[in-house]
C-alpha cells in the first residue's frame, strides 16, 4: 500500500503528525528519565509512567482529550503519591 507523500496531501500531514506527537513523545520521556535518575530512588514501572504523564501533559495540555480529562481527575493524587 503505497502514502501519497506529495506536499499538502493527507499522507504527508498524517507523516508529520506522528513525526510531531514521536517528538513530544522523546521530549517528555527524557525530562522523566531526568526527574527519576535526580530523585536518587528507584521507581517502579507505574511512578516511571506517572512521572512521565506529569511531565508530558504539563508540556502538551490536551484539554479535549479523555486521557487528559481523566489526568486532570487525579492529577493532585498522583503528584502526591508520585513526587514523594
Amino acid at each position: 500500500m503505497s502514502m501519497d507523500i506529495s506536499p499538502n496531501s493527507a499522507g504527508m500531514m498524517q507523516m508529520l503528525s506522528r513525526a510531531a506527537e514521536s517528538s513530544k513523545n522523546a521530549a517528555a520521556a527524557a525530562l522523566a528519565s531526568g526527574i527519576i535518575a535526580a530523585s536518587g530512588r528507584p521507581h517502579s514501572i507505574e511512578e516511571a509512567m506517572d512521572v512521565y504523564q506529569n511531565v508530558y501533559f504539563t508540556m502538551f495540555p490536551a484539554p479535549g482529550y479523555g486521557h487528559y480529562q481523566a489526568y486532570q481527575a487525579n492529577k493532585d493524587q498522583i503528584v502526591r503519591t508520585t513526587h514523594t
